[in-house]
C-alpha cells in the first residue's frame, strides 16, 4: 500500500515538474513576442495543472495568458481570465498574489473604459498590499491609480497618489522608478493650470535624468577602460612570450 502511494506521489511531483517546464517555455516565448506559441505553452499548463487538481499553480497560469491578451490589446480575454485567476486563488490567503492579479484588473478595465470598475480595482489591490513585505507592489497599485485619475480629469488626487508612489520607490532607493510619479504629477498640475509646480516637477525631473545617464554613462565607460587594460595586459604578455629571433 505505501509504495503504490509512493509511485503516485512521484508521478505527481514528476507531473508538476513537467507542468513549471512548459511554462517556463511559455515565458520565454512571451519576451522574445512570440505570443502565439507562448499561448499554447501556458494553455497546454494549464491543462495539466487542472488534470493534477494544482488549484494555486491553475490560477498563476490564467494570470500570465491575461499578460499576453493584454499584451496583444485582447483586453476582453484577458479581463475574463484576471477573473478567473482571482477566483480561484481568492482563498488561499495570499494577499500579495491577489493584489498583483488587481494591479492587472485595473489596468485592463481601465483600457476597456470601465473606469470606475477600474478603480474599484485598483482601491481593492492597494488594500491587499497595504503592507511592508509588499511595498513596490503597492507603489505599482498607486501608479495604475493615477494614470485613471489623471486620465479622467481627477488632477488633484492624481497628484496625491503620484507623491505616495514617489515616496515608496524613493524610499527603496529605486530612482528610475521614482521618476515616473514626479513626471505625472508634473502633467497634473499642468492640467489644473499650476504652472509653476508643473514647472518645478518637470525641472527635477530632467535633473534626476541627466543624473542618471551620467552614472551610467561613467559606468560604461570604466567598462570599457577595464576591457581595453585586460586587453593591453594580454597582448604585452604574448610580446614577451614571444620567442627573440
Amino acid at each position: 500500500m505505501n509504495e503504490a502511494h509512493d509511485i503516485l506521489e512521484e508521478k505527481h511531483h514528476n507531473s508538476s515538474v513537467f507542468v513549471k517546464m512548459i511554462n517556463t517555455q511559455g515565458h520565454v516565448y512571451r519576451s522574445n513576442g512570440e505570443y502565439n506559441t507562448a499561448l499554447k505553452y501556458f494553455k497546454q499548463a494549464l491543462e495539466l495543472t487542472e488534470q493534477l487538481k494544482l488549484r494555486a499553480f491553475s490560477g498563476l497560469i490564467h494570470f500570465y495568458i491575461s499578460l499576453i491578451y493584454t499584451d496583444t490589446k485582447m483586453f476582453d480575454e484577458a479581463r475574463r481570465h484576471l477573473l478567473t485567476a482571482i477566483d480561484i486563488n481568492k482563498d488561499l490567503q495570499s494577499n500579495y498574489i491577489l493584489g498583483t492579479f488587481l494591479i492587472q484588473l485595473s489596468f485592463v478595465e481601465y483600457r476597456l473604459d470601465n473606469i470606475e470598475q477600474a478603480l474599484k480595482s485598483s482601491d481593492k489591490a492597494i488594500a491587499y498590499l497595504d503592507s511592508k513585505e509588499s511595498n513596490i507592489r503597492l507603489a505599482e497599485a498607486l501608479m495604475v491609480k493615477g494614470e485613471i485619475l489623471l486620465s479622467s480629469g481627477k488632477n488633484s488626487d492624481s497628484i496625491i497618489i503620484f507623491d505616495s508612489a514617489y515616496e515608496i520607490f524613493s524610499s527603496a532607493k529605486m530612482e528610475s522608478r521614482a521618476l515616473a510619479p514626479i513626471f505625472y504629477s508634473s502633467v497634473a498640475y499642468a492640467k489644473q493650470q499650476e504652472y509653476k509646480m508643473a514647472y518645478e516637477r518637470q525641472l527635477d525631473y530632467s535633473k534626476r535624468v541627466a543624473k542618471i545617464n551620467n552614472r551610467n554613462n561613467k559606468k560604461n565607460i570604466s567598462k570599457i577602460r577595464n576591457t581595453l587594460e585586460v586587453k593591453a595586459v594580454n597582448t604585452e604578455n604574448k610580446l614577451l612570450q614571444k620567442p627573440i629571433n
